[in-house]
């Protein structure tokens, strides 16, 4: 029998399974707020951002990245393995906190046709 699963993967490390509203938010806060004192520009260009995957062991399984300055990925896999992509991975720009968060609670909630409704561009 295949395992469910919902994974947010922070920032600067760190898996939680089954996030909270709080977790969700914290992690972008990762993304969105860049004054950590010890951190330089490259430090933050490497971390990039944080993700939140769902999906079951056998499939399929939806990635849903944050990156700095408001760049977000849509990625849908035949299953956990990120072997083979179910079509090519989709994109936004220029998002914000709150549409990233929106984005995130529709992916915790598994709600597929509510993140294809988006306006996702194939790049």
């Amino acid at each position: 029998m295949s395992e469910s699963f919902l994974i947010l993967s922070r920032r600067f490390g760190g898996d939680i399974r089954d996030p909270s509203d709080g977790d969700l938010e914290d992690a972008l806060k990762q993304v969105f707020i860049e004054d950590h004192p010890q951190l330089t520009e490259a430090d933050y260009e490497e971390l990039r951002g944080a993700f939140l995957r769902f999906g079951s062991d056998e499939g399929p399984m939806f990635v849903v990245y944050v990156y700095r300055h408001g760049d977000v990925v849509l990625e849908q896999w035949t299953d956990a393995d990120y072997e083979d992509e179910l079509v090519p991975a989709l994109h936004l720009h220029r998002v914000t906190f709150d549409d990233a968060l929106r984005l995130w609670k529709l992916a915790r909630d598994k709600n597929i046709s509510g993140l294809r409704q988006e306006p996702w561009v194939q790049s």
